[in-house]
């Protein structure tokens, strides 16, 4: 796999994870309320909050590198340019 085929399907998977998110956020005060009501009803536990790794943030931050990695392999020795200015 190529540099450029991994910035593109990490930029993917961010946009996926972006619209995961926002549906997410429309359904999240449904399930609290669910979960809720069934907390009072002695249905379910209550359970902790517990926080994961950001994938979205991972992911960003190496396309960000690899796209520094790009520019930097293609200036020449020195920090000369290789690449057209246009």
């Amino acid at each position: 796999m190529t540099p450029n085929e991994q910035v593109q399907m990490m930029k993917r998977c961010v946009h996926e994870f972006q619209l995961l998110r926002a549906q997410i956020s429309i359904m999240k005060p449904k399930a609290e309320a669910y979960d809720l009501i069934a907390t009072i009803a002695d249905l379910l536990p209550k359970h902790s909050q517990g926080y994961s790794e950001d994938i979205v943030w991972m992911l960003e931050n190496k396309i960000g590198e690899i796209l520094k990695m790009r520019e930097e392999s293609e200036e020449g020795p020195k920090g000369t340019s290789t690449r057209d200015p246009l």
